[in-house]
């Protein structure tokens, strides 16, 4: 799993540029054992904000309280295209992304 810094606000790096060394290695072992949470969820229950998906693909399904991979797969995959803000586009980017799961 990749940290990407332009997930962050400005103010948020400039937190990260004012801790000490003691600080950076707390926060390496959360860093590592959120990591490891993440690597050992099961692909259903995974965080939709936690599957590679675009923004807006994200959104859409946020937007309509689907949170969750399974959330998702209950709604219905053929069902998405249905959702306010989701085309054919994003429903087939959505598809695909929970079959690369294995679900």
């Amino acid at each position: 799993m990749e940290l990407n810094l332009l997930s962050f606000t400005t103010d948020e790096l400039a937190k990260f540029k004012r801790l000490n060394i003691e600080e950076c290695k707390v926060l390496n072992r959360w860093l590592q054992h959120r990591i490891q949470l993440l690597q050992n969820l099961p692909a259903i229950d995974k965080p939709v904000n936690e599957v590679s998906l675009s923004n807006r693909a994200k959104n859409v399904l946020l937007s309509h309280d689907l949170l969750t991979v399974k959330d998702v797969v209950d709604y219905g995959l053929d069902n998405i295209c249905l959702l306010r803000g989701a085309g054919e586009k994003i429903a087939t980017e959505i598809k695909k992304a929970v079959m690369k799961l294995g679900i």
